[in-house]
């Protein structure tokens, strides 16, 4: 089962004075990425190290960021991929404490702060839906309202007028038939998805 990411989430490891700080976050393209990078190092400007990995639909790629070669990047991927996580980024921020730990120890020290992270992370599965965009009269819109909150669809969005409210629903079913009979306006209907904590 494919797991997202949608807040951004830090925790920091510390060993031999060397801090480890891991940041989770929702991370969909390299653009992302590079923004991310840019807020974790205004955030801790002196850290030594922005080691990172990206898994997503349009690539996964990670860096040691002057780190040696496998002991940050590499294992950081490792760990989105066998979380299943997808759309997901995690920068480690390395503050080093003057004590050399040794391969071994750094490469553990990378994972140990992600790991924690990701396992106290909230996760979500994305589930398939269709999306509606919908004009309903004003004296329906409290009835559509409560339909739509006793069979668990979705508000996205809701503007009200002087004569009709503009719904945008998601909807694990097909309520065509539903919004017919009730001669309520759709505007637009589309295959979409919503995300639902796991």
């Amino acid at each position: 089962m494919v797991l997202y990411i949608k807040n951004i989430t830090e925790f920091t490891y510390e060993i031999e004075k060397s801090k480890f700080i891991s940041i989770l976050f929702e991370c969909k393209n390299s653009e992302d990425l590079q923004g991310f990078l840019q807020f974790a190092k205004e955030k801790y400007p002196k850290a030594r190290h922005y080691c990172y990995a990206i898994r997503c639909e349009e690539c996964s790629r990670s860096s040691d960021d002057g780190e040696p070669s496998g002991t940050a990047g590499k294992p950081l991927l490792d760990l989105l991929n066998k979380n299943n996580l997808m759309n997901t980024g995690i920068i480690v921020v390395r503050y080093f404490g003057g004590i050399k730990l040794g391969a071994g120890r750094l490469l553990r020290s990378y994972v140990t702060s992600a790991k924690e992270n990701i396992d106290s992370a909230t996760k979500y599965i994305r589930e398939e839906c269709l999306e509606y965009e919908l004009l309903v009269d004003i004296s329906k819109a409290n009835e559509f309202k409560n339909f739509c909150a006793l069979n668990g669809y979705t508000i996205n969005k809701l503007i009200y007028n002087s004569i009709d409210v503009s719904f945008n629903v998601s909807s694990s079913t097909d309520i065509t038939k539903y919004l017919e009979e009730r001669n309520i306006k759709i505007i637009e209907k589309k295959q979409s998805y919503k995300f639902k904590e796991n």
